[in-house]
């Protein structure tokens, strides 16, 4: 141990290692600062906790003072993450604990660019990227759930698969809900899970007017929109169909209800 001018500052070893300045160590302590910033510092009854612990409980422990931060930074002085003295975890962010209270617990980004968060899985059949939501008794009642290899999106509620998008072949982009194989014809498929559970537009409102609609649109061009290509009159717009079920064809139309331009 010397000190000041007379430098070596603590050191002990033949192999009982300890260090800190350094004469080489090499573990069971052993700190070193040629230069730089803070190494370490602990202070004051109302400070932090650093805590290593084997033997019977692996566990590594830090905790801040009561109503003191605990931060995590990189590249120098820089802050990335921080759990606050509540427990709500910022990434990116600073004061977790401002965002809407029932969302806070964990919030990700910076006020600027584009932010966000990825999860990664596996591309075989089976591996999904999930989000579950769960509660005191069940671990998985809401999913939103995505399988790679399969490219399928999937939403439960109740642990029970609601709706379905499918993002490969040739039916990518078709929509199921109470189906997770909406194969038939493109857009949305439903398939009712229960006697007396129709598919149902409901509004809602006290205006005389206000309805409840399906609307088939169509343009002549590759764009529905405004800048669309005029329809000619007699072209079909759209259709509703009731279909049975067969051998061959799988489906059969019993009944259809066509629609087409009929003037400007």
């Amino acid at each position: 141990v010397q000190g000041s001018l007379g430098t070596e500052a603590l050191f002990a070893s033949s192999s009982g290692f300890v260090g800190v300045g350094t004469t080489d160590p090499e573990y069971t302590f052993h700190v070193n600062k040629a230069s730089g910033n803070e190494i370490a510092y602990f202070a004051g009854s109302n400070s932090g906790t650093l805590t290593f612990r084997n033997a019977t409980s692996n566990e590594f422990i830090m905790y801040a003072g009561s109503s003191d931060a605990l931060i995590f930074g990189t590249g120098g002085n820089n802050e990335r993450m921080r759990i606050d003295s509540s427990g709500k975890v910022g990434i990116g962010i600073t004061d977790p604990g401002d965002y809407f209270a029932e969302a806070n617990h964990l919030v990700i980004g910076t006020t600027s660019g584009d932010n966000g968060m990825t999860i990664v899985s596996g591309q075989s059949v089976g591996d999904y990227g999930t989000i579950y939501f769960a509660d005191a008794t069940s671990a998985k009642q809401g999913q939103i759930r995505y399988e790679q290899n399969n490219e399928i999106m999937s939403f439960w509620t109740a642990a029970t698969q609601r709706l379905t998008i499918l993002g490969a072949g040739a039916n990518a982009g078709n929509v199921g809900i109470g189906t997770a194989t909406p194969v038939f014809g493109a857009g949305l498929e439903y398939i009712k899970s229960a006697a007396g559970a129709p598919f149902d537009i409901s509004v809602s409102s006290t205006t005389d007017g206000d309805k409840g609609q399906i609307r088939f649109r169509k343009s002549a061009s590759a764009t529905v929109d405004d800048t669309g290509v005029e329809t000619a009159d007699g072209e079909a717009l759209g259709q509703i169909a009731a279909l049975g079920v067969r051998n061959t064809p799988a489906y059969a139309f019993s009944a259809s209800i066509d629609f087409e331009q009929d003037g400007s």
